[in-house]
């Protein structure tokens, strides 16, 4: 068995088992990617944001540490040099969104940014390097939009108002429904020497992956 039951384990002790369907709710990772992608897209299409304005005409603090020029087409392309932060984003800034905002604004970048900002007569020439935010596009986006948006929403919420719900589509980011998480598939995380076996992942005293271990 390559999966390792989940701490939350039922009345008897057992693992909880929901049947997985056409219409179960999962976490999509980074394809929720998407969906922030289309967040920014309509606030362009109404004219609140365009991907060549500088975030920092939208967000002052962010200008800081040589930021200043940074496009917000540039950070949807992963080339903002923010894909690293420089300190840990625990669960306490996540659930903060002001500090967590301060904290995103006082990074440096990772590396050199070039200014490919429409200002820079030669933008068009420039290329950027790119790095994936795997973690920190969303969250710079997610404060870049609740600036420009008139109501002051999150991300989540014009995601949900504005696309999932006119379009009937059982998709969050954040405040997910209690009734939503209860009809969630859980999560199981692989256990580490069982996936090590299935990638075929040497070992250090050089037998096979997983040689003599009961746990596959």
């Amino acid at each position: 068995n390559l999966l390792r039951p989940p701490p939350q384990l039922d009345s008897d002790g057992q693992l909880p088992m929901i049947p997985f369907t056409q219409h179960s709710v999962q976490l999509v990772a980074s394809c929720s990617k998407v969906a922030e992608s289309l967040v920014v897209a309509l606030l362009v299409d109404r004219g609140l944001l365009g991907y060549e304005d500088r975030i920092a005409e939208h967000w002052p603090e962010f200008a800081e540490h040589h930021k200043a020029h940074i496009t917000v087409r540039q950070l949807m392309m992963h080339q903002a040099g923010l894909a690293a932060p420089e300190r840990v984003i625990t669960p306490e800034y996540l659930l903060d969104p002001p500090r967590l905002q301060s904290l995103l604004a006082s990074q440096h970048t990772n590396w050199p940014v070039p200014d490919l900002s429409v200002g820079n007569k030669h933008w068009r020439h420039v290329t950027s390097p790119q790095a994936y935010h795997m973690a920190t596009r969303g969250l710079y986006a997610g404060a870049l939009v609740q600036r420009v948006d008139p109501q002051k929403r999150s991300l989540g919420t014009i995601f949900r108002e504005e696309i999932a719900l006119p379009l009937g589509l059982d998709f969050y980011i954040g405040n997910v429904p209690d009734q939503v998480m209860r009809d969630a598939s859980p999560l199981h995380m692989a256990d580490p020497v069982a996936l090590a076996y299935v990638l075929g992942v040497p070992r250090e005293d050089g037998k096979k992956p997983c040689e003599n271990d009961q746990r596959v």
